[in-house]
């Protein structure tokens, strides 16, 4: 009776424990969210998900007053959304950020990431969460969006680099965020712009030797989904 007790008590404790990690995971998903504006999206629904970029920016420069800010629409399956930081729709900011810091993402910028794998013989995209994990280690694709750009005008209308091939002498107008070489990471960064609007990949380390490929991989897929694109050349 005694060990039956113990055992019971055991039980019950690691229910009550897995119970509060749960609510403790959910509690700090949720100050995540309202503090950085970020949510992490899994869903292998292929419903339409719609994503809206806006920025008032041309060519680095601000539209006057009386203008409607350019916008980037894209309508994809939901099962490619993964991240969101800030707001859908929320049109890019200006100048400096506020002081209070801890609101700047939620409120004045929006990112969205749509994770991939690529098929290396049609250079067609899928859905990662739907992918195996062979594949997904070796052929895995993430592409960023954001309504702000850290190039606002570039030399090549081409624009696509690797972060171990960034030189900075490619920025024309603006202050480029610093990249930093791949090391050892399993994934790595390649840089691209399509019609002036910044796009960040994020690749394999067995892809990340093809950023043309990944580059254009990347435009086709966009272009695929794009309903409304506005050029901020």
């Amino acid at each position: 009776m005694k060990y039956r007790k113990l055992a019971v008590g055991l039980v019950l404790a690691v229910v009550v424990l897995s119970g509060a990690l749960l609510l403790l995971g959910g509690a700090l998903a949720s100050l995540t969210t309202s503090m950085f504006g970020a949510s992490r999206m899994i869903s292998k629904s292929m419903e339409p998900y719609g994503v809206v970029l806006r920025t008032p920016f041309k060519g680095g420069k601000r539209l006057p007053p009386e203008a409607k800010p350019l916008e980037w629409r894209v309508v994809l399956p939901r099962a490619f959304v993964t991240i969101e930081i800030g707001t859908n729709g929320a049109i890019a900011p200006g100048g400096r950020r506020e002081s209070r810091w801890y609101e700047w993402p939620a409120r004045r910028t929006f990112f969205i990431d749509f994770e991939t794998v690529i098929d290396l013989k049609t250079d067609q995209l899928t859905p990662a969460v739907l992918s195996d994990p062979a594949r997904l280690k070796d052929n895995f694709l993430n592409i960023t969006l954001s309504n702000s750009s850290r190039y606002p005008r570039v030399k090549s209308d081409e624009y696509c680099i690797r972060d171990d091939d960034y030189d900075s002498s490619i920025v024309e107008d603006g202050i480029a965020d610093q990249v930093h070489p791949c090391s050892s990471t399993p994934r790595c960064g390649i840089n691209t712009i399509v019609d002036g609007w910044d796009v960040r990949l994020i690749v394999s380390r067995a892809i990340y030797n093809q950023p043309q490929k990944m580059c254009a991989a990347a435009g086709r897929f966009l272009s695929e989904h794009t309903i409304k694109r506005d050029s901020i050349r």
